[in-house]
């Protein structure tokens, strides 16, 4: 088994600081390819969150190209439930199919705090797990996975309750990138709403030596029926399979480790600092 060299962070990745932004504790990451409904979920949760809080949070979203744009979402009502949040939205410009780990990637390098807490469009937090994280101190040589709840379909609720979810983590942005980010090669292997790529960075981390934890006294919630519903045709079964034996094939040293990132153009469209909204 050969060693893994770990890919360099992007030039683009920079860090505001505490000076810029005041006490951040962490930021929250949401990757998103249409998925209104969710998103109006998501405000509703923020919306219970203490201005403190919402002070030491900033929300960061990642437009996926979708048809309808994210930016467009936010309406007079929805700005006046954010209160004081700080929330900025990126759009990636370039259509790739199931670009969910260019997304993340791109994520961790606008984000603004060195900690960040990603999640897919679907999870969330309450508020009072929010206040745990803020008045914990973890630590930048683990990172930190959470069991989940499913919510809204009784049919499902107990499927995969209490086991960790994949793609959410809280982690220092230093470790993300030593680790490689995400594999953006996995672009487009999707199958019955699962991916490789999340699986791929927990073994990376794993080879590398890096240690995760279950953060037990919080519960992440995960809002049904599941990403899989997503507007965007699911990929077969059979690119799920092809895509693990590339994961495989990579681990066990048959094919190298891709070093390009953020292969795509972006900008930004939305931002709102408390008392400002910049287009």
């Amino acid at each position: 088994m050969k060693n893994v060299t770990p890919r360099h962070r992007p030039e683009r990745f920079h860090h505001e600081g505490p000076d810029a932004l005041g006490d951040v504790g962490f930021t929250m990451l949401h990757p998103f390819y249409n998925e209104r409904e969710r998103f109006e979920l998501l405000v509703d949760n923020w919306a219970t969150w203490s201005d403190e809080v919402k002070a030491r949070v900033p929300v960061v979203l990642i437009d996926d190209c979708s048809p309808s744009p994210v930016h467009t979402w936010f309406t007079p009502e929805i700005i006046d439930k954010l209160g004081n949040l700080n929330i900025t939205v990126y759009r990636i410009t370039t259509d790739l199919k199931w670009n969910t780990p260019g997304a993340l990637n791109l994520g961790f390098t606008v984000a603004p705090s060195p900690w960040v807490l990603t999640m897919d469009s679907d999870c969330t937090f309450n508020a009072e797990d929010i206040e745990k994280f803020l008045a914990a101190t973890p630590l930048e040589q683990f990172y930190y996975r959470f069991i989940r709840q499913r919510q809204g379909d009784p049919d499902t609720e107990d499927l995969h309750t209490n086991k960790p979810l994949p793609c959410s983590l809280l982690l220092h942005k230093n470790m993300f990138w030593n680790i490689g980010g995400f594999d953006e090669e996995f672009t487009g292997a999707r199958s019955g709403g699962y991916a490789i790529f999340d699986n791929h960075f927990h073994n990376q981390a794993e080879r590398m030596g890096y240690e995760w934890f279950t953060w037990t006294d919080v519960t992440a919630i995960e809002w049904m029926p599941s990403l899989a519903s997503m507007e965007r045709p699911v990929e077969t079964r059979e690119h799920y399979r092809i895509n693990k034996k590339i994961m495989h094939a990579k681990e066990a040293g048959d094919l190298p480790v891709k070093t390009e990132i953020l292969r795509f153009d972006w900008e930004r469209t939305f931002r709102r600092a408390p008392g400002v909204v910049v287009p």
